[in-house]
């Protein structure tokens, strides 16, 4: 509240100062500035900030993997960093069940491959979190550049500084989920879209097909959503200037990005036309499709049993997501993403918001459109209540509308004026979201503790080679897991499997030359298992 308060007084200097911002010395600064705003080098710095933004939200660019999905994708990631599709079953893979993961006949993950390929060379160079932080940068510099267009510079000043200072949207983007990269493509798409409108050169409509391929070869309902109305802008186009051949470069980088599909499927499942998640989801949640109500088919494989509260969660869910339930889910999720996104002093920015509405023009309409269209697409899905990264990819629409409201507010009859106004009025929103910020790094941080504190406790096994049975506790966390597979068994470190009981000594029979361990996560112990070579045991450390 404190920082709020200063922020409001330095508001209110702002606009007293703003009063005298016409002297010639004051509108030679703001032309320079606004030179500066046009420079491709401005464009890249808000790349390059936003980026360094998010590496000190998340902590490391070497952060571990939290949630069932984020560990997913990694995996995936390193397998492509060893230039393989697949990796090696692991021996009795009832030991290594992995949520979001196929054991058997292979090792890969369900999801399609567009973001993994895209983490596989961070992965490669041991630094996994690089194609994050690389997508952000993609995402800020995109906010900037394809505001500046559509508005101009201090526009897209604005739509940036309140894009990036938005507290979910750094939470988000500090992870490995694939929502980094959709919503990186969402932008890039439309700088594409607008620059073949503009000039109609081959170039930018390739880069259009390329851009929403491989978006669908990643998220394909959200790049569905964004490709429905862009190729409504791109038909009504070549239809007025009867120029259909435009549309070739699209269409022929388009189907090269799908064409890795069914590679992808071939390799993994056996049969092109059979994806991985597709296999999943029949051998184990056959209820987790899109739709409304619970699918009751049993699945063909059961469940590790940790991961029974992850599917008990979820069904509930689906059971509750009936076609009567659907205004009210689409009505909670629209508050949800408005909350996070308003929250604090930023509640102000939604009167912006409307006011921006008032002047929209017919490229901010097929934005608005396109951000609409994503809220009814995942109404098809349950999910749970806060779960926002869904909605990722529209944040920028928001932002820009907000930025457009100030602009028109600020500029009455004196751009100079104007323009000190919003270098004030940055100020202000910096100082006041620092606090905001401060909060997303500390919800970060927190979420990976429990990841964190296994990796750093596994660090220290004097051990070589080891073989660890992790034994779950009442309280364990249903969303994060411990146990998991390796791009490479045969040279990995560890291998992290399930606690089985008694079925343990087959798993070590497989394993000659790993010392095992049983990993206690009540205590967070690790304890040598008799005749494995393990060393003796160590004192609880908290």
């Amino acid at each position: 509240m404190e920082r709020i308060a200063v922020g409001l007084a330095i508001t209110a200097v702002a606009i007293l100062v703003a009063r005298w911002a016409t002297t010639p010395r004051v509108a030679a600064v703001v032309q320079r500035v606004e030179s500066a705003l046009q420079t491709r080098w401005m464009a890249a710095t808000t790349g390059l900030v936003t980026a360094a933004i998010v590496w000190w939200c998340w902590g490391s660019i070497r952060q571990v993997p939290y949630a069932q999905d984020e560990r997913a994708y990694v995996l995936q990631a390193s397998i492509f960093a060893a230039r393989h599709w697949t990796t090696l079953s692991p021996p009795l893979p009832q030991f290594f069940e992995q949520m979001h993961v196929l054991v058997s006949p292979t090792v890969a993950a369900k999801y399609p491959p567009g973001h993994s390929l895209i983490l596989a060379l961070g992965a490669w160079l041991g630094l996994p979190g690089l194609g994050p932080l690389a997508l952000s940068a993609m995402a800020g510099t995109m906010v900037f550049v394809v505001a500046r267009r559509l508005a101009g510079p201090w526009v897209a000043l604005l739509t940036w500084s309140i894009w990036v200072t938005e507290g979910a949207n750094i939470v988000w983007r500090a992870s490995y989920f694939s929502e980094t990269t959709t919503a990186a493509l969402w932008l890039l798409a439309w700088w594409a879209l607008l620059e073949w409108r503009r000039h109609h050169q081959s170039w930018a409509m390739a880069l259009l097909g390329a851009v929403c391929g491989w978006g669908a070869i990643t998220r394909p309902l959200t790049m569905l959503v964004f490709a429905v109305p862009a190729a409504a802008v791109v038909l009504v186009d070549v239809y007025r200037r009867r120029a259909w051949r435009d549309v070739v470069p699209g269409l022929v980088a388009g189907a090269a990005c799908l064409a890795i599909i069914p590679i992808w499927s071939a390799h993994t499942t056996g049969d092109w036309r059979v994806t991985p998640l597709a296999q999943y989801t029949r051998e184990y949640i056959p209820w987790d499709r899109p739709g409304f109500g619970y699918d009751s088919t049993p699945p063909l494989r059961a469940l590790p049993p940790d991961l029974h509260a992850v599917a008990d969660y979820f069904v509930a869910m689906h059971r509750a997501h009936s076609g009567s339930a659907v205004a009210f889910a689409l009505a909670a999720r629209i508050i949800d993403v408005a909350r996070e996104f308003f929250q604090g002093w930023r509640a102000v920015l939604a009167v912006f918001v409307l006011v921006g509405l008032t002047s929209v023009t017919a490229d901010v309409v097929v934005g608005l459109t396109t951000a609409g269209l994503l809220m009814l697409a995942y109404l098809t899905y349950a999910h749970a209540r806060g779960w926002t990264l869904y909605y990722l990819e529209l944040l920028p629409i928001p932002a820009f509308l907000a930025a457009r409201g100030i602009w028109k507010c600020v500029n009455r009859g004196s751009t100079a004026r104007a323009a000190v106004a919003v270098l004030l009025l940055l100020i202000v929103g910096a100082w006041c979201s620092v606090t905001g910020l401060e909060a997303a790094r500390a919800t970060r941080i927190s979420r990976t503790n429990y990841a964190q504190d296994f990796t750093q406790r596994l660090a220290g096994l004097d051990s070589g080679k080891v073989l660890i049975f992790v034994r779950y506790g009442p309280r364990h966390p249903m969303h994060f897991s411990l146990v998991g597979n390796a791009p490479d068994l045969a040279t990995a470190r560890a291998w992290i499997a399930y606690d089985r009981g008694p079925e343990n000594r087959q798993l070590m029979s497989q394993a000659p030359g790993r010392s095992a361990y049983l990993y206690d996560e009540e205590t967070r112990t690790f304890s040598p298992v008799p005749d494995s070579g393990g060393a003796p045991p160590q004192a609880p450390t908290r």
